[in-house]
């Protein structure tokens, strides 16, 4: 009897143990089940804020660059303006017509100079002039002003510039007792100075042309004198200037 007692008593002793190792076993399956989708769910969310926030600063550098683009082109289209502007001023300002500066090259100059070619405008000196070639020289004419900024055109003289030029060279003469007429040789207008027995010849533009000495040479015999002259080149008007010297002796 006893032993039939014990028999049944550990039969339902190992069946309540199965039963209890059975429910263990679910309940830590379940609990494994129940922790798992909480791990990958916050496994999950994790990776969705890493791509949320490499998103956020992907955005952030595109806004950067387009914020210093669209300033480079700001830049850009001021200095465009600007541009535009100067190249506007500098249209604005009129530049004289090219016959207007003929007229003031030949209002310069002499009558005899006349123009050799059509002016052309060129930059003289960092400004924009015209270039106005004359027979005798050249002039450089300020194309906005209307200012001769260059003339070597040489300038006519007078019968009394004349007469100052000749006594100088012949020596520190008065050009008060010079009598100045003008004459033609080869064709050209020139002054002819006379100071006593010298005749110097010279050009509009103030060149000795020629020049000659006249000598007196007297006759015992006849008692009479008689006149020789000697002409010279302006050459040659150093030993000129030796023959009056010495010719201002012979007088005293």
């Amino acid at each position: 009897m006893n032993k039939g007692l014990i028999a049944i008593v550990s039969f339902f002793l190992t069946a309540i143990i199965l039963i209890v190792g059975v429910s263990v076993v679910n309940a830590t399956t379940a609990l494994k089940a129940a922790k798992q989708p909480a791990t990958v769910q916050e496994a999950s969310i994790s990776n969705e804020e890493v791509l949320i926030q490499q998103m956020n600063e992907r955005e952030a550098a595109y806004q950067q660059l387009i914020t210093e683009a669209n300033t480079r082109i700001e830049t850009l289209n001021n200095q465009l303006t600007a541009n535009q502007s100067t190249a506007a001023e500098v249209q604005m300002v009129s530049l004289l017509a090219p016959d207007q500066a003929v007229n003031i090259a030949l209002a310069a100059v002499e009558d005899d100079d006349a123009l050799t070619q059509l002016p052309e405008l060129v930059n003289y000196e960092g400004r924009q002039a015209y270039e106005v070639k004359m027979t005798n020289g050249v002039l450089y004419i300020d194309a906005e002003t209307g200012v001769i900024l260059f003339n070597n055109v040489p300038e006519r003289i007078n019968g009394e510039q004349a007469a100052e030029i000749v006594g100088v060279y012949l020596g520190g003469m008065d050009p008060r007792y010079a009598v100045v007429t003008k004459t033609i040789l080869n064709g050209t207008e020139i002054y002819k100075v006379v100071f006593n027995n010298y005749t110097v010849f010279v050009d509009p533009y103030g060149e000795v042309v020629s020049a000659q000495v006249y000598r007196y040479i007297s006759d015992d015999n006849n008692n009479d004198s008689t006149g020789s002259s000697s002409s010279s080149s302006s050459d040659d008007h150093d030993d000129d200037h030796d023959e009056h010297e010495e010719d201002d002796d012979d007088d005293d």
